[in-house]
């Protein structure tokens, strides 16, 4: 009857008020944390989540985070950003990752859209001197 009907329409308002709310939250309410691991064998990795510890779980756990910690395992923790706003943190990811693969090589580092576990070859080196240079303020002018 007209009970079931409304109460059928109420619960599609809630779906949708709670979809909403759940993009609303993401987009500005949410903060996300940038990680760096220091892995086995010394490699790093840089990775970002809403949820820092079990994300942090799921690398050490035995199925491994990503491919990069299941290949090299984690042991520690060594730098975390907190709090950073959901428009920001891809960005400080893909800095913190350039940021170590300039330290330690770009063979030692994966993170941000560089997390794939292959090692680098020469014919990356154009994508990569233009991403470390990006975000290390490199300037390559005077190679010119």
């Amino acid at each position: 009857g007209p009970f079931q009907r409304l109460a059928a329409k109420a619960k599609v308002v809630r779906l949708v008020l709670a979809r909403w709310w759940r993009g609303v939250w993401r987009k500005y309410l949410a903060s996300y944390s940038v990680y760096v691991l220091e892995c086995e064998g010394g490699k790093y990795y840089v990775g970002s989540s809403l949820r820092r510890k079990a994300r942090l779980a799921e690398h050490l756990s035995e199925r491994g985070g990503s491919a990069w910690t299941r290949k090299h395992k984690p042991l520690r923790t060594v730098e975390s950003v907190d709090r950073i706003p959901s428009r920001y943190y891809l960005g400080v990811e893909a800095s913190k990752t350039a940021e170590y693969m300039l330290r330690f090589g770009v063979n030692n580092v994966r993170g941000a859209y560089l997390s794939h576990p292959r090692p680098f070859t020469a014919g990356d080196a154009p994508m990569l001197s233009g991403f470390i240079g990006h975000f290390n303020d490199l300037s390559f002018r005077a190679l010119e």
